[in-house]
């Protein structure tokens, strides 16, 4: 999820309008203000370190929570399921079931792979199917 769309969502989790967020960030007073925040939620500017910082601050989230990835690829899926499960509850519950069964099965063909049992081959082929 790219920076902008987090920060709309956070935005209106907290309550606030594009203005308010603006104004509390500094960025202006007014439309000014709004139209910044507006322009970073609809992917018309990026908001540079510095901005991010200010908009979290004023969200009360960390810089991290912001940004479109962390570089860590577990982290960022997890924030995927997070913020999906805002969008369809239900739908990520089940995900989430299957998720859970899909990582144990890899543990266990890791773990075969790791001990000798399988090739890499073998190991690279199973990933390719897992999901048929």
């Amino acid at each position: 999820m790219k920076t902008g769309e987090k920060i709309r969502r956070v935005r209106e989790f907290r309550g606030m309008t594009e203005r308010e967020l603006g104004l509390k960030c500094g960025f202006g007073k007014g439309k000014e203000a709004k139209r910044r925040i507006v322009q970073y939620e609809n992917g018309i500017r990026e908001p540079k370190e510095v901005q991010v910082r200010r908009i979290a601050a004023a969200l009360g989230v960390s810089p991290a929570a912001l940004l479109a990835t962390t570089h860590d690829p577990v982290v960022d899926l997890v924030e995927s399921f997070f913020w999906k499960e805002e969008e369809d509850s239900d739908g990520l519950m089940c995900a989430a079931q299957r998720l859970s069964k899909a990582f144990a099965c890899m543990e266990y063909m890791q773990k075969r792979y790791c001990q000798g049992f399988i090739t890499k081959e073998q190991y690279l082929e199973w990933k390719l199917r897992a999901f048929e």
